[in-house]
């Protein structure tokens, strides 16, 4: 029987979009939650999101599900720990990516 990862989805509050016009409250979802029976299912070196923290997401848009994923588990969703921590990630990022790289 085949099964799918189990996803979590968080509503979550847009405080800057790195790429696209992003803003105001979306969902996201992560591959990652608890299955049957109550075992908790985690890509490698992934961890639950935690209510309240700050994240840099790398997530796509399904027009289908209406909702945002995170793409790369483990990788995709960067918890930001203090002020220089975060602002020296959210650099490391944008200059990442490649000019004129267009929105969703």
């Amino acid at each position: 029987m085949l099964r799918t990862a189990p996803r979590t989805r968080y509503r979550v509050a847009v405080l800057e979009s790195l790429k696209g016009d992003i803003s105001g409250e979306v969902t996201v979802a992560q591959y990652a939650g608890y299955t049957y029976p109550f075992l908790l299912s985690l890509g490698e070196g992934d961890t639950l999101l935690r209510d309240g923290a700050t994240y840099l997401f790398a997530t796509r848009f399904s027009r289908q599900q209406g909702w945002y994923s995170i793409f790369a588990p483990g990788y995709g969703n960067v918890r930001l720990a203090g002020e220089d921590t975060g602002a020296a990630t959210v650099a490391r990022f944008r200059a990442a990516l490649p000019a004129g790289t267009p929105g969703p």
